[in-house]
């Protein structure tokens, strides 16, 4: 947060800059070149430094608030750097008013995912990331799959969990049940238990894509009805 107040007699038309001194541009935590913003307004770049017009009536106070993101938007590895900045306030002259030398400032980086469902071969409803696959008769061997999009900036863990572990049940009779086959980005999933595939997704704003692949087992002598079964997809950021 910066503060600037104008003299009490007069009115101020001027320029703010503001320049790291330990490095030739502002990083993004030290590696990725960043935007910096005063109230939402981005800065000018000069040379090493940021600047910003400023004009102020006699005696206003006005309060900035100085952000940064990624230049290129994409996901920020995540980590903290710590660096000075030179803040100074400048007349249309170019000169100096006023300086905060060597202010602290450290930029904190956080783990970020987000999950999503980019297709299926059944229907989708984005909204709630549902996915509903209808396998219409089923079939020996007949397939579907589930389609993920992943965002994050570290190493992800996908926890998967089926309800009925890896069957699916008649919703008549419970002990009728009809096995099948997984895979999770080409990786088996033996789903009697929960099951976990460690990832890492492209660190940009497409991330990855990852499948999700089912296989009906065998349903000969299978018993008539509807079945069906509930799959959980987790991705945990490490």
């Amino acid at each position: 947060m910066i503060r600037i107040i104008a003299p009490p007699d007069s009115d101020f038309d001027g320029e703010l800059e503001i320049t790291p001194t330990d490095a030739a541009e502002f990083t993004w935590p030290c590696t990725t070149p960043i935007d910096a913003r005063l109230n939402g307004n981005l800065l000018v770049r000069r040379a090493a430094s940021y600047v910003t017009e400023i004009s102020l009536s006699a005696d206003e106070e006005l309060y900035l608030t100085l952000r940064w993101r990624p230049e290129e938007r994409a996901f920020a590895e995540p980590g903290r750097c710590d660096m000075l900045i030179d803040v100074k306030l400048l007349d249309n002259l170019g000169t100096v008013l006023d300086e905060q030398i060597e202010v602290p400032i450290a930029l904190q980086v956080l783990t970020d995912t987000a999950l999503s469902i980019a297709g299926t071969s059944g229907t989708t409803n984005a909204d709630r990331t549902f996915a509903f696959i209808d396998f219409g008769e089923l079939e020996t061997g007949e397939q579907a799959f589930i389609l993920f999009n992943a965002q994050a900036n570290t190493d992800v863990d996908f926890t998967i969990q089926s309800e009925n572990g890896g069957a699916l049940v008649s919703q008549d009779q419970a002990e009728h049940r009809i096995e099948y086959f997984a895979t999770f980005d080409g990786e088996p999933l033996a789903l009697a238990s929960d099951q976990v595939v460690r990832r890492r997704p492209e660190a940009n704003l497409q991330g990855s894509q990852y499948r999700l692949d089912i296989r009906v087992g065998d349903v000969t002598g299978a018993f008539s009805g509807t079945y069906q079964d509930n799959i959980t997809v987790e991705m945990i950021a490490q």
